[in-house]
């Protein structure tokens, strides 16, 4: 979720930050889903589904049609991962079906509504909110927030449902739902739009140009705090995804990461808090134990980390499994 997001460390000796040397093939080093369970801080949920309450009480069944159809969408990816890559390439959410299959078992698509997903993400907010109030929008969202409640209102259920999702796990998720919307075989009708990065998402909620949005966990806390954002959570839907990557053998556990430069896209989003999180709590001050550079795009630094560019990255899939394919092909090509 997510979304897209990386990280990536610089294989550049710099005075006293020192760096892995690049040496070996390009592999895992840690799964930060794991690290995030290993401190007892719950599920790490990087993905949800936020609904407009104007839309949620003005099409109540279009609503109720969509969560099913969400719902029977995320199962049929996570069951199907070679039929539904077919569809993820053919709806150009990542490039290749045979990365999209790869990488679809980690990927964590779901759909958790009801109590159990709203435990979720007050678990996982109230952690983002601790570790940095202004990830969540400086307070953490009220109960409102979590009404699931749906009042009828007046207005018909013949309408265009309105949806928008990142390229990534969330648009993976939605790839049968667009597929049938696109066959004309769907419950609903839907305009389906997917966005490359968050703030496209963001832009179309407060405008209100979109009825329901996947988004990071920590993007729905901060547009429920906007004055004139009327949204309200429907499910989990993206658990976590992020994985640390090196060349080489230096990293295996987080402490390894201390005095590492690292460079970065998605400040401000999930993936930031979520490593600065995890930094703390293994004794590494973000602001001085690491140097962090936040740069735009991830896909340059992907292909870097594939290059053998750099040394260390953390990405989320389907990146990492492009990132770990491409590796492997060039480096076979070129005899490494």
């Amino acid at each position: 979720a997510l979304m897209v997001f990386a990280l990536v460390s610089c294989n550049v000796n710099d005075g006293n930050k020192e760096e892995g040397n690049g040496d070996g093939d390009l592999r895992i080093a840690l799964n930060l889903t794991e690290e995030w369970k290993s401190l007892g801080d719950g599920e790490l949920v990087q993905g949800c589904i936020i609904v407009s309450n104007k839309f949620k009480t003005e099409h109540p069944e279009a609503f109720a049609k969509f969560m099913e159809e969400y719902k029977a969408s995320a199962a049929f990816v996570v069951e199907n991962p070679k039929e539904a890559s077919v569809l993820i390439e053919k709806h150009g959410i990542v490039a290749k079906a045979a990365l999209a299959e790869k990488a679809i078992p980690n990927c964590n698509i779901c759909c958790i509504d009801g109590e159990t997903g709203v435990s979720y993400m007050k678990n996982v907010l109230e952690i983002l909110y601790n570790a940095n109030p202004k990830s969540v929008g400086g307070k953490l969202p009220t109960d409102e927030f979590y009404d699931s409640n749906v009042e009828a209102g007046e207005g018909s259920d013949d309408v265009t449902v309105r949806v928008m999702a990142l390229k990534g796990p969330t648009g993976m998720g939605m790839v049968q739902l667009m597929e049938n919307s696109a066959n004309g075989t769907s419950e609903n009708k839907y305009d389906i739009k997917l966005a490359t990065e968050p703030p496209e998402v963001s832009a179309a909620v407060i405008a209100g140009t979109v009825d329901i949005a996947a988004v990071p966990v920590n993007l729905a806390a901060v547009l429920f705090s906007k004055p004139d954002v009327d949204i309200s959570f429907a499910a989990v839907n993206t658990l976590g995804v992020l994985y640390v990557l090196e060349n080489g053998n230096t990293i295996t556990k987080i402490e390894d990461l201390k005095g590492k430069k690292i460079y970065a896209t998605g400040q401000g989003a999930t993936p930031q808090y979520i490593l600065e999180h995890l930094l703390k709590a293994n004794g590494i001050d973000p602001a001085k134990d690491v140097e962090i550079e936040y740069i735009a795009d991830h896909a340059e630094l992907a292909t870097k980390l594939a290059a053998n560019d750099v040394a260390i990255g953390v990405l989320p899939e389907p990146q990492v499994t492009v990132a770990l394919t491409t590796a492997k092909t060039q480096r076979s090509q070129n005899g490494k």
